[in-house]
């Protein structure tokens, strides 16, 4: 089976015609990797779209001091990664999760800058409802961890507070209140 093959056969890319599969292909790369290799990390810039086309890759996101596996791509055609393909370069665009090798494999590596280009230049009004969707969601992500933070803010100054208003509880020890 030919590269151009297996990229039909991947529900990502197969109804691409054969001059946008030709143009896919002159932009981007095969990568066959090894079971457990590191293949992009979490907020590393996301420069690449990555097409599986054999084997198997885990993605995992830190959390706290943990690594959780938020899922294993198995099937030739999932993705990950292309983000700085839908934001300005003012844009944190790292990737979203960890991808590791979890068995030998394949894959298919478009640069972001390529896909954003041939994306606009196959379907303009499909490049723009893309980059919009991405621009929200980057909007309310970055509203939600500026209201985490500010919570957490004024539970340390509630704290405080409490601890300024009641001098007599601030001399003795947490252990024998």
């Amino acid at each position: 089976m030919t590269l151009i093959d297996d990229l039909r056969s991947a529900f990502l890319t197969a109804g691409l015609t054969d001059e946008q599969l030709a143009a896919l292909l002159d932009a981007g790369h095969e990568l066959r990797f090894k079971s457990d290799v590191p293949l992009f990390r979490e907020g590393a810039p996301a420069d690449h779209l990555w097409i599986l086309l054999d084997g198997q890759i885990e993605l995992s996101r830190r959390t706290g001091n943990q690594t959780v596996v938020l899922m294993t791509m198995t099937t030739r055609g999932q993705w990950a990664g292309g983000l700085t393909a839908w934001a300005d370069a003012s844009v944190d665009t790292g990737y979203r999760a960890t991808g590791r090798a979890a068995t030998d494999g394949r894959a298919f590596l478009v640069p972001s800058a390529d896909l954003g280009r041939l994306v606009g230049e196959w379907l303009p009004f499909g490049k723009h409802m893309i980059m919009g969707v991405y621009q929200t969601v980057r909007s309310i992500d970055a509203t939600a961890r500026q209201r985490d933070s500010l919570l957490k803010l004024g539970a340390v100054a509630a704290g405080l507070a409490h601890e300024i208003n009641n001098p007599a509880a601030a001399s003795i020890p947490r252990s024998k209140r």
